[in-house]
């Protein structure tokens, strides 16, 4: 084990973090609500707001997972080495 490898273990760590928040922000924008009917016409600009958001928060929690994984393979080998 390295320090470059340590080093690398505590900026996987704080990037996790750093994704899990972003990820909240998505869920976050993603809310739904309910319109407010009225009997004006609709935007011409009007965009699917969830449509958009939904494919973001897919590809950030698949990120989370995966630097999840190298992040506990990374700590494994960190414990096996210290044992």
């Amino acid at each position: 084990m390295t320090v470059q490898e340590l080093q690398q273990l505590f900026y996987l760590d704080g990037l996790i973090e750093a994704e899990k928040e972003r990820l909240a922000e998505l869920r976050e924008a993603a809310d739904v609500r309910s319109p407010a009917l009225t009997d004006m016409p609709k935007a011409p600009g009007a965009k699917d707001k969830i449509g958009t958001i939904v494919p973001r928060i897919i590809d950030q929690a698949e990120e989370i997972s995966a630097n999840i994984r190298r992040y506990d393979a990374m700590r494994k080998r960190l414990t096996d080495y210290i044992n």
